[in-house]
């Protein structure tokens, strides 16, 4: 077992990295650590009045934000379970998750909520919608609640009439042998599998980690995987959050344009992704110029090899932003003729191997 347990991570972090900035919507809104910290505080006192329990478990189906990011921290340092669900599951297969899960609330997108019914979540007593904090369902009847909500919301104002501060922050900890999130894969037959991730297989991932600073305080992450995924939940939320990281979340669709966009934007300083990016790039972009006769030719000179491996090397990683250290992979096999190419010009890639069951990693090489 771990010794240092899981929440009080994030205690320590929020506490020491107070006024840098935590998290961002891609082109939107951006939350320092003192105000991640103040709305997941404001969360804590909904899930009081609606009478949520250690150990209940509250479901996450939406896209990617920053708003998604503080409420998955907020039900976790409450002592709740937290199952997402990826935004593109068809509605009878989230239906079903939820149900399986027995999650007592909902947090979604307002346009998924409107493919699902009540009937098909029978367990679910509240949906709120986690980007506006509005009550889209309850069975205690909406509008009570969205009182009951804004209630809340005053009573926090009045209980902090100078404002949220570090010394008033304080989480339940949850034991490191206790379950802190279920997580669904697609399994291999019939309904997805619910992965049941300890607090302590989070806290071994993360002091691994910061023991090796994989990621640093003050560094820039653009987060453009699915964070419903526990690869992407566990270095761009997680660890990112105990180190004092700022993540940017791309929050759509990465598509080649948008993403190299993006990067080129916000310029991150340690790059997360799976190995299909990186093919699409050699396939798409690097191939055809490999395969020129002009290229082709200098590489056969051994004093030219290397400055073309150069300027290979510095096109890519102006591509990808042009200021990061590292670029890590994992989520899937890199394919091994790209994997010996980068490694050939020189590009800084660290690949991964890990699983959902291990919360995800396993090696790091």
């Amino acid at each position: 077992m771990i010794a240092k347990n899981l929440i009080s991570l994030f205690e320590d972090s929020f506490k020491k990295h107070w006024s840098s900035t935590a998290l961002s919507n891609y082109e939107g809104e951006s939350y320092t650590y003192g105000q991640v910290a103040t709305e997941v505080a404001r969360w804590h006192d909904f899930f009081a009045s609606q009478g949520l329990q250690h150990g209940d478990k509250v479901a996450l189906m939406a896209k990617d934000s920053a708003e998604w990011a503080i409420f998955f921290v907020a039900v976790i340092t409450y002592g709740c379970v937290i199952v997402p669900v990826l935004q593109d599951f068809p509605p009878q297969d989230a239906m079903q998750i939820i149900t399986h899960s027995e999650a007592k609330l909902l947090a979604i997108n307002s346009n998924l909520w409107e493919a699902m019914t009540p009937e098909g979540v029978p367990f679910i007593a509240t949906v709120l919608e986690v980007q506006t904090s509005h009550i889209l369902y309850a069975k205690a009847g909406r509008e009570a609640v969205e009182a009951e909500l804004q209630a809340t919301r005053a009573a926090f104002l009045e209980k902090y009439p100078q404002g949220f501060t570090p010394d008033d922050i304080s989480y339940y900890h949850t034991p490191n042998e206790e379950m802190i999130v279920l997580n669904y894969t697609s399994g291999t037959t019939g309904f997805s599998k619910g992965v049941m991730l300890s607090a302590n297989n989070f806290a071994g991932n993360l002091v691994f980690c910061l023991e090796r600073n994989i990621i640093r305080a003050g560094e820039t992450l653009l987060c453009f995987l699915p964070m419903a995924h526990v690869y992407s939940c566990m270095i761009n939320l997680f660890l990112a959050l105990v180190s004092g990281t700022h993540v940017v979340i791309l929050g759509k669709v990465p598509s080649p344009k948008i993403l190299g966009a993006a990067f080129r934007k916000v310029r991150p300083t340690v790059v997360i992704s799976v190995p299909l990016v990186l093919e699409k790039i050699y396939q798409n972009v690097l191939q055809p110029v490999l395969k020129s006769r002009k290229v082709r030719l200098m590489l056969a000179l051994p004093i030219v090899r290397n400055i073309v491996y150069r300027k290979i090397r510095e096109q890519l990683t102006e591509g990808m932003g042009g200021a990061f250290r590292q670029v890590i992979v994992g989520g899937a096999a890199l394919n091994p003729e790209v994997g010996e190419f980068l490694k050939r010009i020189g590009f800084p890639i660290t690949v991964g191997y890990g699983m959902t069951e291990c919360a995800p990693l396993i090696s790091y090489v």
